[in-house]
């Protein structure tokens, strides 16, 4: 079982090379490319998203990456997933609703060329308080968001994964898109059945998992082989801190034999950004918590009884 780290504030902070290089002294085989990053979330949600490279002809798309795509070679790192852009929707912004299709197919196509697998798509949930959208309305915008990439998913045979979300609103978190086990299973397999096969899976985010209460056993135990992917972090179960692990409130035994039961062979890639977050830690000290994420991801690999 391999063992991966989001790519995050490590490259953003040190730049390409050293850190991809600290990636793999850390003891990492490889990573969940942020491939989000080219699209800034704050600036789009506030009504104003920036162009976006995933816009542009595959050509442009494939220089823009070239160089960084090398030096993740040279360091040995395999992509085991990555994150696109986001959001997909916002209310009121059509602009936004009309660019993602465009967005999105050239970024499935970008990793099929890259020879990743998995792509994680964040799906569209309601306002906190529901006062947008029906739960059956959301389903439906998550439907008409998801459908029309079976054809280029088909071609290319890269998963678009949604992912179990929470919505936040003065300091209370509320549940979204694909939080719910049992809506996730609907949806995904509604999709997949209209694909004709598996084309839709689930990036299970643990610590989403965590803000929202839901009881860890009843969710993997519903959403079962679905779940292709994982973002592991942890927090205080209020906030979504995207700490390493044991340094909040996430039963990490727990996790890892519910993994075991279901049978999940992916990659454990940790979604743990601000634990080596520079506004919080020395530079000098970044090494050495990247270096414990991984051996942890051994630890637990272990345990799931897929050790590498």
């Amino acid at each position: 079982m391999n063992v991966g780290v989001q790519t995050g504030n490590v490259v953003k902070q040190f730049g390409l090379e050293t850190g991809y290089a600290m990636i793999r002294e850390a003891g990492f085989d490889g990573i969940d490319w942020n491939l989000d990053q080219v699209w800034n979330p704050r600036e789009t949600a506030d009504g104003h998203p920036a162009p976006c490279i995933f816009e542009e002809e595959m050509p442009a798309v494939r220089k823009y990456f070239e160089r960084e795509l090398a030096v993740i070679g040279q360091n040995g790192l395999q992509i085991f997933q990555a994150h696109a852009p986001f959001p997909a929707y916002i209310p009121g912004l059509p602009e936004l609703s009309a660019r993602v299709p465009r967005v999105y197919e050239n970024c499935i196509r970008f990793c099929k060329e890259a020879q990743i697998p998995y792509l994680v798509i964040h799906g569209i949930s309601r306002a906190y308080d529901g006062s947008d959208m029906t739960r059956e309305e959301m389903f439906q915008k998550n439907i008409d968001l998801y459908a029309p990439m079976i054809p280029v998913i088909r071609e290319t045979g890269v998963m678009v994964l949604t992912e179990n979300l929470f919505r936040y609103h003065e300091g209370t978190c509320y549940e979204a898109v694909c939080s719910d086990p049992d809506e996730a299973v609907t949806l995904l397999d509604t999709l997949n059945e209209m694909a004709g096969g598996p084309c839709f899976g689930l990036c299970f985010d643990v610590g989403h998992n965590n803000l929202l209460k839901w009881d860890m056993a009843s969710y993997l135990r519903r959403l079962g082989s679905r779940v292709k992917a994982l973002h592991l972090h942890d927090n205080d179960g209020s906030r979504d801190q995207h700490l390493g692990p044991y340094a909040g409130t996430v039963c990490w035994t727990e996790l890892c034999s519910l993994l075991r039961e279901i049978g999940y062979s992916g990659a454990l890639s940790f979604e743990t950004f601000n634990y080596y977050d520079l506004k919080r830690v020395m530079p000098s000290v970044v090494p050495v918590l990247l270096k414990s994420v991984a051996e942890i991801g051994r630890q637990f690999a272990g345990m799931i009884g897929c050790a590498s």
